[in-house]
């Protein structure tokens, strides 16, 4: 991890934004698998606006698509929704159709778990 971080920062000393953003979802990503969600939301949420920022969508998209994911591990239906459907439009606007299905696939898994979840949560 510290790796990435180190690379990260050496991308951005030399002006190379976009390798400096991946790096950062990369990162990111591993903390989501290692459940460090709070780590991971702060790189994947700094990923996507650099993304943003050199006007790369589809890499923003990505980092929309692991955010989404985080969100439902962290039973934040809502925020998963919002960030897996952004992803899902920005995957159709530039004809990444599978990404675009993975979008589709996660929307219906999550919206069909949120009602489960919130009537466990009432009893």
């Amino acid at each position: 991890m510290e790796s990435l971080s180190t690379a990260a920062q050496l991308f951005l000393d030399v002006g190379d934004g976009s390798q400096a953003a991946w790096c950062k979802c990369a990162a990111g990503d591993i903390h989501r698998r290692l459940s460090k969600y709070d780590q991971a939301e702060t790189l994947l949420n700094e990923a996507q606006n650099m993304y943003q920022k050199l006007g790369n969508d589809l890499g923003g998209a990505l980092c929309r698509l692991i955010l989404g994911d985080l969100m439902r591990m962290k039973h934040d239906f809502c925020a998963a929704i919002d960030h897996f459907f952004a992803a899902r439009q920005t995957f159709i606007a530039v004809s990444e159709t599978f990404q675009a299905s993975q979008c589709t696939r996660l929307l219906g898994l999550v919206s069909s778990i949120r009602p489960i979840w919130n009537l466990q949560k009432l009893n």
